[in-house]
């Protein structure tokens, strides 16, 4: 198994994961941002493949609302239509849930036989806390057999913590009615960035990631969020023209 040294450059990335995060919370931001930036740090900080975010729904249904990449954000779809695997445990038990190899044993047949076709074979999910309440849960897949040391499940229990402290940010702590309705907010703010990328990604001929970036750079060139980016195209206020988004 391979294992995570920690080392003054690793710290130093911790840091600066951290310390963006903390500008993320101080400006005006969008969750689904944050919760973004949080999959995409979180994989590079623990040399991962990939990364995802779940959150309940209003109904207390788990739902993917952010993944570093394409595959991984379908293979989590997967994961919670079988009901089955380390992000989905991790939200049902509140505990935190690792598999340093997902092929030994049976312990979620369906879920690594899909994994394995993506080249993951481990596997670590944190729980995501709003106050004493587990909102959802943020994991981390690897493509090569993997042992996270205590420390490490520290740092990533530490972003999860971010991810909780932005909902709390965002009024989501004073009742359970409103933690629901914003929850839902968040929820529908994935279904509009989904529309958006579709739509990039059929008008410039690339694929959902490439459109995604596409989004992901207007919105820091606008100095806009993706969200409201993601908006304006399924609004058609903004267009694929010319090789590039422009305003109508």
């Amino acid at each position: 198994m391979t294992e995570i040294k920690r080392s003054g450059s690793y710290d130093a990335e911790f840091a600066h994961v951290m310390a963006e995060a903390v500008r993320t919370l101080a400006s005006d931001f969008e969750f689904l941002d944050l919760a973004h930036q949080l999959t995409v740090s979180t994989a590079s900080l623990l040399g991962a493949g990939a990364a995802g975010v779940m959150l309940e729904d209003a109904t207390g249904r788990l739902q993917v609302l952010s993944a570093s990449d394409e595959d991984t954000r379908l293979l989590e779809i997967f994961e919670l239509q079988r009901e089955e695997g380390p992000c989905y445990e991790c939200w049902r038990s509140g505990t935190v849930v690792t598999a340093p190899d997902i092929l030994t044993g049976d312990r979620w047949p369906s879920f690594v036989k899909e994994a394995r076709t993506l080249g993951f074979v481990s596997a670590a999910a944190v729980p995501l806390r709003l106050r004493a309440r587990v909102v959802g849960a943020l994991n981390v897949f690897w493509t090569t057999p993997w042992t996270v040391s205590a420390q490490d499940m520290d740092a990533v229990q530490a972003l999860a913590d971010v991810a909780a402290v932005g909902l709390v940010q965002q009024r989501l702590a004073r009742e359970s009615g409103v933690v629901a309705e914003q929850l839902g907010n968040a929820l529908h703010s994935r279904v509009t960035i989904e529309q958006a990328k579709g739509l990039v990604a059929t008008k410039a001929h690339v694929d959902i990631d490439d459109a995604f970036g596409i989004l992901e750079a207007y919105a820091v060139a606008s100095g806009s969020s993706v969200v409201a980016v993601a908006q304006d195209v399924v609004d058609r206020i903004i267009t694929w023209q010319d090789g590039a988004l422009r305003p109508a």
